[in-house]
């Protein structure tokens, strides 16, 4: 996913990661003792590179999971992150800080104007190779203009793993490296 080709990935990294946590947990009954080691892991290695204030902004942003996942309605970090992200985006700028979160962001959040089309609604219902949400936005989001702008530049971007493989790189060419 996050080196796919056919759409921008930005999009779906944090909800995916939410959704897998939870079916770990279901494949292990809820058994706490069983899946706590393995979303410590998860937890740990995704800290900070995968639930940034981005990630969690482009989960809000995405209708397929703000409208159909009910945990996203109650993720209140999540839901943070789109004021920092408006502070980053509009320093100084609180009228439109407050226009964007106080107007624009409830609009969209409970269906309202353009977003409560049926083929609006309908249109992110499944996330399959013809989904993009930033298309979404370009679609349905126009009672929103501030916030479609933002929707849109977000849920645009790419992700990469080249990171990785380059350090991947790096430490096989450690462990292969004979004295």
């Amino acid at each position: 996913m996050v080196d796919a080709d056919w759409k921008p990935s930005m999009g779906f990294i944090y909800g995916e990661l939410r959704k897998a946590t939870q079916e770990i947990k279901g494949a292990l009954n809820d058994n706490e003792n069983a899946y706590k080691p393995i979303l410590d892991v998860i937890k740990e290695k995704s800290s900070k590179r995968l639930d940034t204030c981005l990630h969690m902004a482009a989960y809000i942003l995405n209708p397929y999971y703000y409208y159909y996942d009910p945990l996203a309605k109650l993720d209140v970090e999540a839901d943070d992150s789109i004021v920092e992200i408006l502070g980053v985006l509009f320093p100084g700028d609180y009228e439109l800080q407050n226009q964007i979160k106080m107007v624009e962001l409830p609009m969209y959040k409970n269906k309202l104007e353009k977003f409560d089309r049926p083929i609006a609604i309908k249109a992110c219902a499944v996330n399959n190779e013809k989904f993009d949400p930033a298309n979404w936005w370009d679609s349905y989001g126009g009672s929103a203009p501030n916030l479609k702008r933002i929707a849109i530049r977000i849920l645009s971007l790419t992700t990469s793993s080249s990171g990785c493989e380059i350090i991947w790189s790096i430490f096989e060419g450690v462990s292969n490296f004979k004295s």
